[in-house]
């Protein structure tokens, strides 16, 4: 489903409107239905915001919400181009990730993890700043 090789010296090493064509029947399905997904999932991001936008402990969730659902754009466009096989790996991967983070801090003590978790981001924002702070004074 991904590139496809030719073997014949000289020849284009990488052959992707092959590959398209190897994959439409795939990518006919899926490209639909994920951006039904996300257009689905964007729309319940859209209220949670509206709902949640003045409580600072609910950031954590709609974060990690917000990350699914670019990481599954990221890979609905992959699939679009028919890059399924070797590069959707990371997204798919991220996306769950972020998946499994949100089911944890949904699970238990939601405000004591969602003020742990703000807390990290902070620290590493901030470290983050620095390191671009003493990168930019030539130190």
């Amino acid at each position: 489903m991904a590139f496809e090789s030719t073997s014949v010296l000289g020849s284009t090493i990488l052959d992707l409107e092959r590959a398209k064509l190897r994959a439409k029947p795939v990518t006919d399905i899926a490209t639909p239905m994920l951006k039904s997904i996300i257009d689905v999932g964007c729309a319940i991001y859209g209220c949670c915001l509206k709902v949640t936008q003045r409580a600072f402990i609910h950031k954590p969730a709609l974060a990690l919400y917000r990350h699914v659902l670019e990481m599954t754009d990221s890979i609905q466009v992959l699939i679009a181009d028919s890059c399924a096989e070797s590069t959707v790996i990371l997204p798919s991967r991220s996306a769950l990730e972020a998946a499994i983070s949100l089911i944890y801090l949904l699970d238990k003590d939601y405000e004591h993890r969602s003020l742990v978790w703000s807390y990290h981001n902070l620290r590493k924002t901030k470290k983050l700043y620095e390191e671009e702070k003493f990168k930019d004074s030539g130190s």
